[in-house]
């Protein structure tokens, strides 16, 4: 762990000490346990919450002094506030998805990682972590399982699925325990092509089968957070690239007419002597 210059930390404690309002707190509590004293900087950002507990900053740190105190349950409840504050911290998503890797839970390690590879499809360490766990656990998968098939909740309600191209077909009905799970890895394996046309920018074909998948778990608060950021990724700020002539067309004539008012101004001061 890297060695946080003391000259910097007396300075935040002076701060601190003057005004014990101040989010110098949250900093301070950061060259704590970058100098490995954990236990000293989960009670500073502990005492700095209680006066703002709205600091979405210091909740990420929390989470981070008790990731390294290995006190995970604890961690995950201090990320899961700052992703309350802020839906979109990367970091606290990247967070989780290391606790849950402690923790040998990959399915949540897996979709906390998902969730910042949506927010920054360029993310080359979490797409590296990714490929690695999804290689290990490739084979704890049934082949069956990739042709995106739905089971229905219910037993009652089971007599069909929908598959990947939206027809129906008839299917014996698996015991409870064999359908939750697959429930929960067809959901996994839908939300995951979805982010994977969002991160190709192929953004019509996640919006038709978000849409599609919504249908089927329309209170899915991971399929509703991707409708969420797939709005933002359909507003006209993102297709302007896509027209770049159009774009190259207003910016010349934009130019050509403050040259034309630039000359018009010159030619008066010119006429005027």
């Amino acid at each position: 762990m890297a060695s946080y210059p003391k000259e910097i930390i007396e300075k935040y404690r002076g701060v601190l000490k003057k005004t014990p309002d101040s989010q110098v707190f949250a900093p301070l509590a950061e060259a704590y346990r970058e100098n490995g004293e954990l236990e000293l900087a989960e009670k500073v950002c502990k005492e700095g919450l209680r006066r703002h507990p709205t600091h979405t900053s210091a909740w990420v740190i929390l989470g981070k002094i008790l990731k390294d105190r290995k006190i995970w349950d604890e961690g995950l409840k201090a990320l899961t506030q700052a992703l309350k504050l802020s839906g979109g911290n990367i970091l606290a998503h990247q967070l989780m998805g290391d606790i849950y890797l402690e923790k040998r839970d990959t399915s949540n390690a897996i979709k906390s990682y998902k969730m910042v590879l949506l927010l920054n499809p360029n993310h080359t360490k979490v797409k590296k972590i990714l490929e690695r766990i999804e290689s290990l656990s490739a084979k704890d998968y049934a082949d069956d399982l990739f042709e995106f098939k739905k089971l229905s909740l219910t037993p009652e309600d089971s007599s069909s699925v929908l598959n990947f191209e939206g027809t129906r077909s008839q299917v014996i009905e698996p015991n409870r325990s064999e359908m939750e799970l697959t429930y929960q890895r067809t959901l996994q394996r839908i939300i995951s092509l979805i982010d994977a046309f969002i991160a190709r920018n192929q953004l019509k074909q996640a919006a038709v089968l978000l849409e599609n998948s919504l249908k089927d778990y329309p209170e899915d608060k991971d399929l509703l957070y991707r409708q969420k950021v797939l709005k933002t990724r359909t507003q006209p700020s993102f297709i302007v690239s896509e027209v770049p002539e159009a774009a190259e067309d207003i910016r010349k004539r934009a130019k050509q007419a403050k040259l034309e008012k630039l000359n018009k101004i010159l030619q008066r001061i010119h006429d005027y002597r």
